[in-house]
């Protein structure tokens, strides 16, 4: 659950601040790759959507999440992770390793937010936890 919230805090400053309604030309976008079902309870994606919406964000209105599931299957996260590069989201929620990699390769620009217990530096996702370098939180 601890991870949950660093993902949580890390979404919540890369949005933050909000702008007021009258100031805001455009709905902050959230990419996330989940290498689950749609059907599965206990997605990253669930978890990402019920932690925004508990901090005060409403989907469709204060913020869009779109969302690419890879069912299962690791060979289609370099497909799923390039077609949410090509939506230029604000940021991408990757939920595992082989996905947060495909992401990493599929873009330089946008901001990648890591929801993983795996092991981030020996993947060679980032360079160390306490400098990941360049995109990735």
């Amino acid at each position: 659950m601890r991870l949950i919230g660093l993902v949580f805090l890390a979404v919540s400053l890369a949005l933050a601040p909000l702008p007021s309604e009258a100031q805001r030309a455009k709905i902050p976008r959230i990419g996330v790759l989940d290498g689950n079902s749609p059907s599965n309870p206990r997605t990253c994606a669930q978890f990402l959507r019920r932690g925004l919406s508990e901090l005060g964000y409403i989907e469709g209105q204060t913020l869009v999440v779109e969302v690419r599931w890879a069912e299962g299957r690791s060979d289609v996260f370099p497909s799923l992770a390039a077609e949410l590069v090509q939506l230029n989201p604000d940021l991408i929620v990757s939920a595992a390793g082989p996905a947060a990699i495909a992401v990493k390769q599929a873009t330089t620009s946008i901001q990648i937010v890591l929801a993983s217990r795996l092991y981030p530096v020996e993947t060679g996702i980032i360079a160390s936890l306490a400098h990941p370098g360049g995109h990735i939180t």
